[in-house]
């Protein structure tokens, strides 16, 4: 079983105060924080501590950061950095701040991409890298 993290609004996580969560799956669980130092809102995506001891998975956590820190795109989130605290695996990108209703159109247009791939996948149309 993943050992989860289960932070909760105002639990402090390195520089960070926890404001809330905003989801989980079977690797991580993401959070919305409050950089103390410099005062943005960030998004934290946290590798479980159980998946950060295994190297494989660690590896492709900071390869899925690094790749997304290439993109360069006013709809693509700003990856802020990666590092380890408190022993979990950690990579902090921007909040998106749309203007009402883009963050629903953006997250139905992601949903249907998703649908898409694994079609694709399920095909084998999609390589892994």
């Amino acid at each position: 079983m993943a050992e989860r993290m289960s932070l909760v609004n105002g639990n402090r996580f390195g520089v960070y105060v926890i404001e809330s969560q905003l989801g989980s799956g079977g690797m991580v669980e993401v959070y919305r924080a409050r950089d103390e130092q410099l005062q943005p809102t960030v998004a934290i995506k946290m590798l479980l501590r159980t998946q950060t001891a295994e190297g494989d998975r660690r590896a492709r956590f900071l390869q899925e950061a690094r790749a997304a820190s290439a993109l360069n795109h006013p709809n693509i989130v700003t990856i802020y950095g990666v590092g380890t605290e408190e022993a979990v695996t950690t990579w902090r990108w921007s909040i998106f701040r749309g203007i009402h209703g883009c963050a629903d159109s953006a997250w139905r247009a992601a949903a249907q991409c998703s649908r898409q791939m694994r079609s694709a996948d399920r095909r084998g149309n999609v390589r892994g890298s």
